[in-house]
């Protein structure tokens, strides 16, 4: 069915649901699912519909508090231990530290989601934690390969229409590197004329298609009374970073040797290879038309692209701590420890070229480098950071972190330094 004939078909539909509601046996309607393309083209077949998703009251509807979460954990640890026909010892280290172990991976994972301004409530998204859970249950009590549900995987899909409209892959970009942006305000209607011309896919139209297909949540209230938008989750940030790397690392050839390094790197803790490839490969071909991405996020996201890792690692970037907001952290899956992957920290800082009053860049020696003041102050700085991160992160996780600190500093796209910290 084409596009007119979906439109025609929607709209006599729904006209009859609201004449059914005139004395014909239907009193009320309740339903889900339903995004404002399709409730702009039914408006002159049904107009007697109300969006109920934003009162606080039904804040929680479509998703797990955090109570409710811990609740059903209990529940399903519970009928774990009563079962008789495992394969193997479900809690191999006890029944908390298992209940732990997947709360504290749910809380990294699939946390994040606000659907009302009117109400401070995070919900946790049901399909990933439903998947889970199946999971689990299939499992015998372990965890799978990969945390995201491959029904999501069709997400990337709509981050890619969104990259291809004007100003499309500017806003991705922005979205990677702050977790948030703010528009005016969320449409509450845009048909499918919207989706077909060009002259109306605005920030407003393209920030509140990704928010009603699952890819953005609600932010915080800002000062200037636009919406913020954020991505809600690293789950979910995964998606806009596996397309990312495709934009910044065209050659498929070229990004698994990458993929390589970064394993290199999480096994062994060899980052020399991995700094090499980026500085040969993807520095002399990174084109950002957008000057103002060229940072240290800038930096971060390259990396991300090559050491996003969600079956081996939870991935944390850029969560607020006590202190302020860590940059990388990779903390191993429980299940995944056997197999000496490392934790890891990464602090990153940004050194401008015009900076610097050094000549041939590239052909200094990291050493000389590092006698810089520029390049010591930054050092020092992220030194500093990363102590108190490390720290917070070894209260959540406990001991059974053996954490791993790194200062990576770019300069320019020239050079790249790091240190053991």
């Amino acid at each position: 069915m084409n596009i007119t004939g979906l439109d025609g078909f929607l709209k006599t539909f729904f006209k009859s649901l609201k004449s059914a509601t005139e004395g014909l046996g239907l009193d009320r309607m309740f339903l889900t699912g339903v995004t404002p393309i399709l409730l702009n083209d039914i408006t002159s077949g049904d107009n007697i519909k109300t969006d109920i998703h934003i009162l606080p009251h039904y804040a929680d509807l479509c998703g797990f508090s955090d109570k409710e979460i811990k609740h059903l954990i209990q529940i399903f640890a519970d009928s774990l231990e009563t079962r008789s026909d495992l394969l193997s010892p479900v809690f191999p280290d006890g029944k908390k530290a298992w209940m732990d172990d997947i709360y504290r991976l749910m809380v990294n994972s699939y946390d994040g989601y606000m659907f009302s301004p009117y109400i401070e409530k995070r919900v946790y998204n049901p399909t990933l934690v439903m998947y889970l859970f199946k999971q689990l249950e299939q499992l015998d009590g372990q965890l799978p390969k990969t945390l995201l549900d491959h029904n999501l995987l069709a997400d990337e899909g709509r981050i890619e229409y969104i990259a291809n409209l004007p100003g499309g892959t500017e806003l991705i970009m922005e979205l990677n590197q702050n977790k948030t942006i703010e528009i005016k305000e969320i449409a509450s209607r845009f048909g499918f004329k919207n989706m077909i011309e060009k002259t109306a896919k605005t920030q407003v139209f393209m920030g509140s298609y990704l928010y009603y297909m699952g890819m953005l949540t609600l932010g915080e209230t800002v000062p200037s009374g636009w919406q913020q938008l954020k991505i809600p989750n690293p789950v979910t940030q995964s998606l806009y970073i596996d397309s990312i790397a495709q934009w910044i690392i065209k050659d498929s050839e070229t990004r698994d040797f990458g993929f390589h390094e970064a394993l290199a790197f999480t096994r062994e803790g060899k980052i020399a290879p991995l700094r090499n490839f980026i500085e040969k490969q993807v520095f002399p071909t990174f084109d950002w038309r957008d000057k103002r991405w060229v940072n240290e996020l800038t930096i971060k996201t390259i990396f991300m692209c090559l050491l996003n890792d969600n079956a081996n690692y939870l991935m944390i970037s850029e969560r607020q701590t006590r202190t302020g907001y860590a940059d990388l952290a990779m903390i191993v899956r429980p299940d995944r420890r056997s197999f000496n992957f490392k934790d890891i920290l990464i602090e990153f800082k940004y050194i401008k070229t015009k900076n610097l009053s050094v000549k041939n860049l590239k052909k200094q020696s990291d050493k000389s480098l590092f006698e810089l003041k520029a390049v010591q102050n930054k050092l020092k700085k992220a030194r500093s950071q990363a102590k108190k991160y490390a720290k917070e992160l070894r209260d959540e996780f406990g001991d059974v972190i053996q954490l791993t600190t790194y200062a990576v500093i770019g300069i320019g796209f020239e050079r790249l330094l790091y240190k053991k910290l």
